[in-house]
This record gives C-alpha cells, structure tokens and sequence, in this order.
C-alpha cells in the first residue's frame, strides 16, 4: 500500500447509502481497500479477521 491509498470501513444500516457510498469510493484511487458493514455487530464478529483500517466511517445513528 502507497502512502497515499488506505484502506477505509463504512458501517451504515441503509444499503442505498451504504452501497453509495462504497461505490464512491470503491472507484476512487485513495482507497485500495473499501469494506462495508451493516451493523456493529457485524464489524464485531468479523474483526479477528480483519486487518486494521485506517480509517472507520460509522453511522451515528445505529440501532442498538
């Protein structure tokens, strides 16, 4: 990964901004990895697996 490109997760519970939002930046050459999440709970379960992002962006508003 190049100084510039980071990898980034989105958490968010609506698919169509959720979906947006990854399509935005899946297209963008600032991020070389663009993973999503429907929940908390969600990024929870699958961190052991997961590599450390440099950036999390999450929906404030949440359920539960």
């Amino acid at each position: 990964m190049t100084n510039h490109q980071k990898s980034i997760y989105i958490i968010e519970d609506q698919d169509i901004i959720r979906n947006g939002i990854v399509g935005l930046l899946s297209h963008s050459r600032w991020f070389e990895q663009v993973l999503s999440f429907s929940s908390g709970e969600e990024i929870i379960e699958q961190i052991p697996t997961l590599n450390p992002a440099n950036i999390i962006l999450v929906d404030i508003g949440l359920p539960v």
